[in-house]
């Protein structure tokens, strides 16, 4: 799954990235794999 996808529907998930070995290698939320995402509240709404 793309990082934009996880940024659009689910920024708060947690993401866990694991080595072969079982060993944690990294921790984040889904937001932070994409700090510059494209979302909702970047939109620009003219009235």
């Amino acid at each position: 799954m793309c990082r934009q996808v996880l940024f659009e529907f689910a920024p708060d998930l947690h993401v866990i990235a694991a080595g072969v070995d079982g060993s944690v290698a990294h921790f984040v939320l889904g937001q932070d794999l994409l700090p510059h995402g494209f979302g909702p509240d970047r939109l620009r709404q003219d009235s």
